[in-house]
């Protein structure tokens, strides 16, 4: 057998090539031994499949749930009795000002930039202008009901004024 060179040993490293089938085999009986190791990995695969699986419907769910509420509309004649602002930030830093809008026959409302076709610019004219004890006819998306959040205003306007 011929003596091999560094050159050849150091790339015989770098490629991981075995320098002889031992060491796999020997693996290969170690683990053909132990049915119990094959069992967990088979479990362990099914149980981590299925938490991804499991997320990604949650994920589906929840985006197709937040679709169907924002196209669900609702016209509605309400007067405001309270008007608050405050900001709300993410991870990427600012994300807009929420508007809490209380009305006396429509419940708890919002005004929010980036939903229902609203800008924050005119997320913040819209919630500015709406008056306490005034009524407003007001374009609303999004049902009672829904987790965490009241529905939103998209437009409003002074009950009686003409478009």
């Amino acid at each position: 057998m011929p003596r091999k060179t560094l050159a050849d040993r150091l790339q015989a490293g770098i490629e991981m090539v075995p320098l002889e089938n031992s060491e796999t085999r020997a693996r290969r009986q170690a683990f053909a031994a132990k049915p119990w190791v094959r069992r967990l990995s088979l479990t362990m695969m099914v149980f981590a499949l299925t938490c991804v699986g499991l997320t990604f419907v949650g994920l589906a769910v929840d985006a197709v749930a937040s679709n169907i509420w924002w196209r669900t509309r609702a016209d509605l004649v309400c007067v405001v009795t309270g008007n608050s602002h405050h900001d709300t930030y993410g991870k990427s830093g600012y994300l807009g000002t929420v508007y809490d809008i209380d009305t006396t026959t429509c419940g708890h409302l919002q005004v929010t930039g980036g939903g229902g076709g609203l800008d924050e610019q005119e997320a913040e004219t819209l919630g500015r202008s709406l008056r306490v004890g005034t009524s407003y006819e007001m374009d609303v998306r999004g049902w009672l009901g829904w987790p965490d959040e009241p529905r939103a205003i998209v437009s409003g306007r002074p009950a009686g004024a003409t478009q």
